[in-house]
């Protein structure tokens, strides 16, 4: 990974959420409180780590071509690594055009204490396979998706193995993304259906 951009924080240690970044601008703080960081334009790389980063006093260094639809599965996965995304052993099996395919354990780490497969794990599944097949149509320098609803049925409850996502856009406009994701179990049975709705935020604008 080319070391070629940093960023300091503001604060010793701030969490930037994804719903937030359109709203982050230098010297602002928002509603909930987190800090803003001093470079804008790195907005979305920061989004691109995942869900949320967490970032420390120190400088942090970031990958600089986030053309996701250049990237290999390994270096998507790894550059998704120190996230959400990596914490809950998600990963992306493959990523083309209006299409993703990822699987993620069902474990001590997504199961709720009954032992199914928490409801929140597979949503927060869901929207990362959507973010990614998103992102693989943009140009992350210029724009960068944030998700602004979802939903979801969960059909049937799974207690151990893998479960299996495949996203598919049903929507690419220049201000929205749709897509559809379903989950399957191990036996390749409906687990959830979800439905995912992303804005297009230009970056620098305002």
């Amino acid at each position: 990974m080319v070391d070629a951009r940093r960023f300091t924080t503001l604060r010793e240690e701030v969490v930037v959420d994804a719903f937030h970044l359109s709203t982050l601008r230098e010297g602002v703080v928002d509603a909930r409180g987190f800090s803003t960081l001093r470079s804008s334009p790195l907005l979305p790389q920061l989004w691109a780590v995942g869900l949320c980063c967490f970032i420390g006093k120190e400088e942090m260094n970031i990958m600089p071509d986030l053309a996701i639809s250049d990237m290999s599965i390994e270096a998507v996965n790894r550059f998704l690594a120190d996230s959400l995304v990596g914490h809950l052993g998600m990963e992306i099996l493959e990523l083309g055009q209006g299409r993703v395919r990822g699987r993620m354990p069902v474990d001590r780490r997504t199961r709720q204490p009954q032992g199914a497969l928490h409801g929140g794990a597979s949503l927060a599944f869901a929207e990362t396979l959507g973010g990614v097949g998103a992102a693989y149509f943009l140009d992350l320098e210029r724009q960068f998706p944030v998700g602004v609803e979802i939903n979801a049925n969960h059909i049937r409850a799974v207690t151990s193995g893998y479960v299996v996502g495949v996203a598919t856009a049903l929507h690419i406009g220049k201000r929205t993304h749709v897509w559809e994701i379903k989950l399957f179990d191990d036996q390749e049975r409906l687990t959830c259906a979800s439905r995912f709705t992303q804005a297009i935020i230009d970056i620098g604008v305002g």
